[in-house]
């Protein structure tokens, strides 16, 4: 995205029409913007804001001259305009807004945003819900402060990032995805999703089985519950993230006064020793059900396998046959009419008689080998049964051992609170500390719980399905659909899978590029990670940070480089040549936005200011910035050569600012 120009006519101190030019020199791809304070640059920024989501931080946005010399009947306008290149495509975006005085009252009918969409030279002209979902696929509106940044507003968004609060906005998390290209992945395995469920209501409307019915009925049943049962997850652990940090804020307040720090402090070492504890009870819980359901029947069934053995005992006496022998080997005996020994054989004599009782109990119709298998086998589950049930003492003992581990340390916690809260003067902070922390722990042991549902409806769901498999082969219908649904679902499964690898591989590339850019601004033994929410965590590898790292312009620094690693990996995505994914990277709009500052520099030190002169113009084809008169110089020095376009807003009076080329 290459901005062009931005034309203002009558929005706030800007009377009449005033026009800035940008840079596009790829050589000189820096435009500076000099003013004094209060000149106008912050409301240049809201301009943009008001152009794409008719949304400012102005209440009143009409110039007061215009205001002032309005008399009754009268119509005055307020238009905007920004041209830019985007996709190789060029736009105008347009709003305007009208404004009405009756008597002594102004009244501001709705802005209209108009979008112009000129492509080989024909303009298409795009307005209503068509034009706001353009400006929303060019730049949505929560990654607006990411690229347009204010000065306080750049302070603020890096103290959120570095906070984890950007990430409580799931639209903020979604808009980076998309500027990753994920979100049309995501998009087509919702669709799927869709239409799996769709394959399951046509399976159910044509099934004419009772059984089968209720069966289905059952799976979509306990599905929809699933996604219900997600969705109160996501909630709790917003809500969990909330109460925590309220409960930290709170024992923070409490630390402070000397009497109870020692106390407090205890109590948080308790807390996180029960949080422990909980941890490892729930798990020896889980070791001990998953061994009893796999190992417990082998243990359950030793009496029954004793008496079996019991009643094999003496396999000779069951087996009175002759060993290497078999029924087979006697018949041909008797058929050849003549014995081993050599003995002729016919059916009058005794031993003919002998040989056929010899038949009875050889081989095939003896059970010795199979007693002796069944032997082999009530040994090996014995053995088993009795190592399980020596594990089991074991479980037992560690979870009697963590129960009572939990209830010493509860009963300690609680007698620490009490009196804690006995305190006069951190009994408040330390009864809403006590809610948080009950809070956080009831939504922690409801997320529990629903995870235990959501697994039993997983298998509930398995075992429907596979009670489902028989009844679908016998209607043909039925079993076109229940094909056409496993299709969609193993390439559904395939998609997510494809997904999730991708964009941890993304995530891992953003991660190098944020740090890549934070080491050029700041020289400490520090890095950055990010977690799923692309929230920003700070792990310092050294106890010592210089005062220049700990003062204001870290959180500037932070949001500087995040955004710069966006910019520079999206770059690196559209120039990819990677042809294994050029099918589906076709679809991805993959831009190089450019970075529009008001005041950025204004926490930084000189050897900040030289870093963000340096680094800045190279994650990006386009740097606008808006500075004050008194950094302007020193920003002018250390870009020098790069700056395509310099513009100078002079103040004129409280109402009035003239944009200016040049000095």
């Amino acid at each position: 995205m290459n901005l062009n120009y931005l034309e203002i006519y009558n929005f706030r101190q800007f009377l009449g029409t005033q026009r800035i030019e940008f840079s596009n020199d790829p050589e000189k791809k820096v435009t500076i913007v000099i003013g004094e304070s209060s000149a106008g640059k912050t409301t240049i920024i809201q301009i943009f804001k008001w152009i794409f989501y008719g949304k400012c931080n102005y209440k009143i946005i009409m110039n007061e001259t215009q205001k002032s010399e309005m008399e009754s009947g009268d119509t005055a306008r307020v238009e905007c305009k920004v041209n830019f290149i985007f996709n190789k495509i060029e736009y105008n975006i347009k709003r305007s807004q009208v404004f009405n005085k009756f008597s002594t009252k102004i009244n501001a009918a709705d802005s209209v945003l108009v979008v112009d969409v000129i492509v080989d030279g024909i303009s298409k002209q795009l307005t209503g819900r068509e034009a706001m979902n353009r400006v929303r696929e060019i730049i949505h509106e929560d990654l607006f402060p990411y690229f347009f940044l204010e000065g306080e507003s750049l302070n603020k968004v890096g103290k959120e990032m570095a906070s984890g609060k950007s990430g409580n906005n799931s639209q903020f998390a979604q808009a980076v995805k998309g500027l990753l290209g994920f979100n049309y992945l995501s998009n087509t395995t919702k669709d799927l999703k869709t239409i799996s469920k769709e394959y399951e209501r046509e399976i159910e409307k044509n099934t004419t089985n009772t059984q089968q019915q209720q069966l289905m009925t059952k799976v979509i049943e306990e599905k929809e519950s699933i996604e219900k049962y997600e969705e109160r997850l996501k909630t709790i652990k917003k809500e969990s993230e909330y109460n925590f940090e309220k409960s930290q804020e709170m024992s923070e307040k409490i630390v402070k006064f000397a009497d109870a720090e020692e106390k407090e402090l205890k109590s948080r070492a308790l807390a996180n020793e029960l949080n422990r504890i909980t941890s490892d009870l729930m798990e020896e819980r889980k070791t001990l059900f998953s061994d009893f359901s796999t190992k417990g029947y082998m243990y359950l069934m030793n009496s029954l396998l004793n008496d079996a053995d019991d009643a094999f005992s003496d396999e000779k006496e069951i087996d009175k046959g002759i060993p290497g022998i078999n029924a087979k080997a006697i018949k041909f005996l008797l058929a050849n009419g003549e014995c081993l020994c050599g003995k002729k054989l016919t059916k009058d004599c005794p031993e003919w008689g002998k040989l056929e009782k010899l038949i009875e109990i050889l081989p095939p119709k003896s059970i010795g080998y199979d007693i002796k298998a069944f032997k082999g086998l009530s040994f090996s589950m014995k053995d088993n049964g009795e190592k399980y049930y020596e594990n089991y003492k074991k479980s037992r003992k560690r979870l009697g051992q963590l129960k009572n581990d939990y209830k010493n340390k509860k009963n300690e916690l609680d007698i620490i609170n009490e009196a804690i809260t006995g305190l006069d003067e951190v009994s408040e902070y330390k009864k809403l500390a006590l809610l948080y922390k009950k809070k956080y722990a009831d939504l922690l042991n409801e997320s529990g719980t629903i995870k235990e549902r959501i697994a039993m409806a997983e298998n509930l769901i398995e075992a429907s399905n596979k009670e489902l498999d028989k009844y679908s082969i016998s209607n043909v219908k039925v079993a076109k659909l229940t094909k056409f649904k496993l299709y969609c679902d193993h390439i559904y499964g395939g998609l997510v899978s494809y997904c999730d690898n991708e964009e941890n591989l993304k995530k891992k590339e953003l991660k190098n590029e944020i740090n890549i850019i934070f080491d050029k601004f700041y020289n400490e033994k520090i890095s950055i990670d990010l977690d799923e929410d692309y929230n920003i965590q700070i792990i310092t590898n050294d106890n010592e940070c210089s005062e220049d790292f700990s003062s204001g312009g870290q959180e500037v620094v932070i949001a500087l480089a995040f955004i710069g690693a966006i910019i520079k990996l999206n770059g690196k995505i559209k120039s990819s040549k990677d042809t294994k994914n050029e099918i589906i990277e076709a679809e991805f709009i993959n831009e190089i936005y450019p970075l529009i500052m008001d005041a950025p520099t204004s926490n930084f030190g000189m050897r900040q200011m030289k870093s963000f002169c340096q680094v800045m113009p190279e994650v990006t084809n386009q740097i606008i910035v808006f500075i004050n008169d008194k950094d302007g110089p020193v920003l002018e020095d250390n870009m020098m050569g790069i700056i395509g376009k310099k513009w100078t807003i002079k103040k004129l009076d409280s109402y009035h600012a003239k944009i200016e080329e040049g000095n």
